[in-house]
Protein backbone atom coordinates (compact mmCIF):
# COMPACT_ATOMS: atom_id res chain seq x y z
CA UNK A 1 0.00 0.00 0.00
CA UNK A 2 2.84 2.43 0.79
CA UNK A 3 4.27 1.88 -2.71
CA UNK A 4 0.88 2.72 -4.21
CA UNK A 5 0.57 5.85 -2.10
CA UNK A 6 4.00 7.01 -3.10
CA UNK A 7 3.60 6.38 -6.82
CA UNK A 8 1.82 9.69 -7.57
CA UNK A 9 4.42 11.49 -5.52
CA UNK A 10 7.22 9.87 -7.48
CA UNK A 11 5.55 10.72 -10.77
CA UNK A 12 5.07 14.31 -9.66
CA UNK A 13 8.70 14.52 -8.66
CA UNK A 14 9.82 13.19 -12.01
CA UNK A 15 7.63 15.71 -13.80
CA UNK A 16 9.08 18.59 -11.80
CA UNK A 17 12.62 17.33 -12.42
CA UNK A 18 12.05 17.04 -16.15
CA UNK A 19 10.57 20.56 -16.20
CA UNK A 20 13.62 21.98 -14.45
CA UNK A 21 15.85 20.13 -16.88
CA UNK A 22 14.01 21.57 -19.89
CA UNK A 23 14.12 25.04 -18.33
CA UNK A 24 17.82 24.65 -17.75
CA UNK A 25 18.40 23.71 -21.38
CA UNK A 26 16.37 26.74 -22.51
CA UNK A 27 18.28 29.20 -20.30
CA UNK A 28 21.57 27.68 -21.36
CA UNK A 29 20.70 28.12 -25.01
CA UNK A 30 19.81 31.78 -24.45
CA UNK A 31 23.10 32.48 -22.67
CA UNK A 32 25.05 30.75 -25.41
CA UNK A 33 23.27 32.79 -28.08
CA UNK A 34 23.90 36.13 -26.36
CA UNK A 35 27.61 36.45 -27.25
CA UNK A 36 26.86 35.56 -30.88
CA UNK A 37 24.46 38.51 -31.08
CA UNK A 38 27.24 40.82 -29.93
CA UNK A 39 29.98 39.42 -32.14
CA UNK A 40 30.87 42.28 -34.47
CA UNK A 41 33.88 43.71 -36.23
CA UNK A 42 34.33 47.43 -36.86
CA UNK A 43 36.47 48.43 -39.84
CA UNK A 44 37.31 51.56 -41.77
CA UNK A 45 37.28 51.94 -45.53
CA UNK A 46 39.44 54.53 -47.24
CA UNK A 47 39.21 56.00 -50.72
CA UNK A 48 41.40 58.72 -52.22
CA UNK A 49 41.42 60.40 -55.61
CA UNK A 50 43.61 62.94 -57.32
CA UNK A 51 41.72 65.71 -59.10
CA UNK A 52 42.50 69.08 -60.62
CA UNK A 53 40.97 72.31 -59.35
CA UNK A 54 38.34 73.77 -61.65
CA UNK A 55 38.09 77.26 -60.16
CA UNK A 56 40.72 79.87 -59.36
CA UNK A 57 40.30 83.10 -57.39
CA UNK A 58 43.14 85.60 -57.28
CA UNK A 59 42.80 88.94 -55.47
CA UNK A 60 45.60 91.29 -56.56
CA UNK A 61 45.76 94.14 -54.02
CA UNK A 62 47.19 97.49 -55.10
CA UNK A 63 48.33 100.35 -52.87
CA UNK A 64 49.57 103.88 -53.49
CA UNK A 65 50.78 106.44 -50.91
CA UNK A 66 50.78 110.17 -51.76
CA UNK A 67 50.36 113.57 -50.16
CA UNK A 68 48.04 114.63 -52.98
CA UNK A 69 44.87 112.59 -53.38
CA UNK A 70 44.50 113.55 -57.05
CA UNK A 71 47.96 112.42 -58.14
CA UNK A 72 47.65 109.39 -55.89
CA UNK A 73 44.41 108.38 -57.59
CA UNK A 74 46.00 108.84 -61.00
CA UNK A 75 48.89 106.57 -59.98
CA UNK A 76 46.45 103.95 -58.73
CA UNK A 77 44.48 104.05 -61.99
CA UNK A 78 47.70 103.60 -63.94
CA UNK A 79 48.51 100.50 -61.89
CA UNK A 80 45.03 99.09 -62.55
CA UNK A 81 45.49 99.50 -66.32
CA UNK A 82 48.87 97.79 -66.16
CA UNK A 83 47.44 94.83 -64.24
CA UNK A 84 44.42 94.50 -66.55
CA UNK A 85 46.66 94.47 -69.61
CA UNK A 86 48.90 91.88 -67.96
CA UNK A 87 45.95 89.60 -67.21
CA UNK A 88 44.53 89.86 -70.73
CA UNK A 89 47.92 88.97 -72.17
CA UNK A 90 47.75 85.76 -70.11
CA UNK A 91 44.32 84.76 -71.45
CA UNK A 92 42.08 86.07 -68.65
CA UNK A 93 38.75 87.32 -70.07
CA UNK A 94 37.19 90.70 -69.21
CA UNK A 95 34.17 89.14 -67.52
CA UNK A 96 36.49 87.20 -65.19
CA UNK A 97 38.00 90.42 -63.77
CA UNK A 98 36.46 92.89 -61.32
CA UNK A 99 37.70 95.84 -59.26
CA UNK A 100 36.76 95.67 -55.58
CA UNK A 101 37.71 97.29 -52.29
CA UNK A 102 38.53 100.78 -53.57
CA UNK A 103 39.16 103.20 -50.71
CA UNK A 104 41.16 106.25 -49.69
CA UNK A 105 42.52 106.68 -46.18
CA UNK A 106 43.42 110.16 -44.92
CA UNK A 107 45.77 109.57 -42.02
CA UNK A 108 45.35 113.15 -40.78
CA UNK A 109 41.62 112.53 -40.41
CA UNK A 110 42.39 109.96 -37.73
CA UNK A 111 42.69 111.78 -34.43
CA UNK A 112 44.92 108.99 -33.11
CA UNK A 113 47.06 108.78 -36.24
CA UNK A 114 50.69 109.81 -36.51
CA UNK A 115 51.80 110.96 -39.95
CA UNK A 116 55.34 111.92 -39.04
CA UNK A 117 57.62 111.18 -42.00
CA UNK A 118 54.86 109.50 -44.02
CA UNK A 119 52.38 110.27 -46.78
CA UNK A 120 48.99 111.66 -45.93
CA UNK A 121 46.83 109.53 -48.23
CA UNK A 122 46.75 105.78 -48.72
CA UNK A 123 44.81 104.70 -51.82
CA UNK A 124 43.92 101.04 -52.28
CA UNK A 125 42.04 98.80 -54.69
CA UNK A 126 41.95 95.09 -55.50
CA UNK A 127 41.85 93.57 -58.96
CA UNK A 128 39.94 90.35 -58.39
CA UNK A 129 40.18 87.45 -60.85
CA UNK A 130 37.71 84.56 -60.79
CA UNK A 131 38.12 82.02 -63.57
CA UNK A 132 37.76 78.38 -64.56
CA UNK A 133 40.87 78.77 -66.70
CA UNK A 134 43.14 77.73 -63.84
CA UNK A 135 46.08 77.00 -66.12
CA UNK A 136 46.09 80.58 -67.41
CA UNK A 137 45.85 81.89 -63.86
CA UNK A 138 48.75 79.73 -62.72
CA UNK A 139 50.91 81.02 -65.58
CA UNK A 140 49.97 84.63 -64.82
CA UNK A 141 50.73 84.29 -61.11
CA UNK A 142 54.13 82.78 -61.86
CA UNK A 143 54.90 85.82 -64.06
CA UNK A 144 53.62 88.36 -61.52
CA UNK A 145 57.15 89.58 -60.89
CA UNK A 146 56.92 91.44 -64.20
CA UNK A 147 54.33 93.75 -62.64
CA UNK A 148 56.90 95.06 -60.18
CA UNK A 149 59.17 96.00 -63.09
CA UNK A 150 56.24 97.96 -64.55
CA UNK A 151 55.90 99.98 -61.35
CA UNK A 152 52.95 98.13 -59.83
CA UNK A 153 53.00 98.05 -56.03
CA UNK A 154 51.52 94.73 -54.92
CA UNK A 155 50.22 95.05 -51.38
CA UNK A 156 50.36 92.14 -48.97
CA UNK A 157 47.08 90.23 -48.73
CA UNK A 158 46.86 87.15 -46.52
CA UNK A 159 49.70 84.75 -45.90
CA UNK A 160 50.74 84.02 -49.47
CA UNK A 161 49.00 86.60 -51.66
CA UNK A 162 48.64 84.19 -54.58
CA UNK A 163 45.68 82.50 -56.26
CA UNK A 164 43.41 80.14 -54.38
CA UNK A 165 42.42 77.05 -56.36
CA UNK A 166 39.38 74.96 -55.47
CA UNK A 167 37.59 71.83 -56.67
CA UNK A 168 33.84 72.43 -56.98
CA UNK A 169 32.63 69.11 -58.46
CA UNK A 170 32.76 66.97 -55.34
CA UNK A 171 29.14 65.87 -55.69
CA UNK A 172 29.98 64.31 -59.06
CA UNK A 173 32.47 61.85 -57.55
CA UNK A 174 30.93 61.30 -54.10
CA UNK A 175 28.82 58.20 -54.98
CA UNK A 176 31.72 56.30 -56.57
CA UNK A 177 34.11 57.23 -53.77
CA UNK A 178 31.68 56.04 -51.08
CA UNK A 179 31.08 52.82 -53.00
CA UNK A 180 34.80 52.12 -53.21
CA UNK A 181 35.38 53.03 -49.57
CA UNK A 182 32.61 50.64 -48.53
CA UNK A 183 34.10 47.85 -50.67
CA UNK A 184 37.47 48.52 -49.06
CA UNK A 185 35.92 48.21 -45.60
CA UNK A 186 34.14 44.95 -46.48
CA UNK A 187 37.39 43.46 -47.77
CA UNK A 188 39.06 44.21 -44.44
CA UNK A 189 36.10 42.79 -42.50
CA UNK A 190 36.11 39.61 -44.62
CA UNK A 191 39.78 39.09 -43.92
CA UNK A 192 39.16 39.47 -40.20
CA UNK A 193 36.28 36.99 -40.36
CA UNK A 194 38.44 34.48 -42.22
CA UNK A 195 41.25 34.81 -39.70
CA UNK A 196 38.87 34.31 -36.77
CA UNK A 197 37.04 31.35 -38.31
CA UNK A 198 33.77 33.28 -38.57
CA UNK A 199 31.31 34.05 -41.31
CA UNK A 200 30.82 37.69 -42.21
CA UNK A 201 27.24 38.85 -41.67
CA UNK A 202 25.41 42.01 -42.68
CA UNK A 203 26.11 45.62 -41.83
CA UNK A 204 25.03 46.52 -38.30
CA UNK A 205 25.98 50.19 -38.37
CA UNK A 206 27.69 52.53 -40.85
CA UNK A 207 29.10 56.02 -40.50
CA UNK A 208 30.23 58.17 -43.41
CA UNK A 209 33.24 60.31 -42.66
CA UNK A 210 33.59 63.80 -44.05
CA UNK A 211 35.24 64.49 -47.38
CA UNK A 212 38.51 66.40 -47.26
CA UNK A 213 40.16 68.22 -50.16
CA UNK A 214 43.81 69.11 -49.75
CA UNK A 215 46.78 69.95 -51.93
CA UNK A 216 47.98 66.77 -53.58
CA UNK A 217 51.53 67.11 -52.30
CA UNK A 218 50.72 68.63 -48.91
CA UNK A 219 52.60 67.26 -45.89
CA UNK A 220 51.03 67.35 -42.45
CA UNK A 221 53.24 69.11 -39.95
CA UNK A 222 53.00 69.50 -36.21
CA UNK A 223 53.33 73.24 -35.72
CA UNK A 224 52.51 73.21 -32.03
CA UNK A 225 49.04 74.62 -32.57
CA UNK A 226 50.31 77.49 -34.72
CA UNK A 227 48.91 78.52 -38.10
CA UNK A 228 51.04 77.90 -41.15
CA UNK A 229 50.32 79.16 -44.66
CA UNK A 230 50.44 76.72 -47.55
CA UNK A 231 50.27 77.97 -51.14
CA UNK A 232 47.22 76.70 -53.00
CA UNK A 233 47.83 74.36 -55.93
CA UNK A 234 45.79 73.08 -58.86
CA UNK A 235 46.50 69.41 -58.06
CA UNK A 236 44.21 68.25 -55.24
CA UNK A 237 43.62 65.08 -53.22
CA UNK A 238 40.07 64.12 -52.22
CA UNK A 239 39.77 61.70 -49.30
CA UNK A 240 36.92 59.99 -47.46
CA UNK A 241 36.88 57.40 -44.66
CA UNK A 242 33.83 55.27 -43.79
CA UNK A 243 33.39 53.35 -40.54
CA UNK A 244 31.29 50.18 -40.82
CA UNK A 245 30.29 47.59 -38.21
CA UNK A 246 29.62 44.05 -39.51
CA UNK A 247 28.05 41.13 -37.69
CA UNK A 248 30.05 37.95 -37.34
CA UNK A 249 28.09 34.68 -37.60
Amino acid sequence: MRNQLNQPTVLAGLAVGMGLCVAGISVGSSIAALPDANRVVTVRGLNEREVNADLGVWPIPLKVADDNVVTGQAALEAQKKTVLAFLKEHGIADDEISIIGQRVTDKLANEYGNNAGGFRYILQATVNVRTANVEAMEKASSDAGALLKDGVTLASDGCNGGPDYSFTKLNDIKPDMLREATANAREAAQQFANDSGSALGGIRRATQGYFSITARDSVEENSGGGYSCTPSTIAKRVRVVTTIEYALD
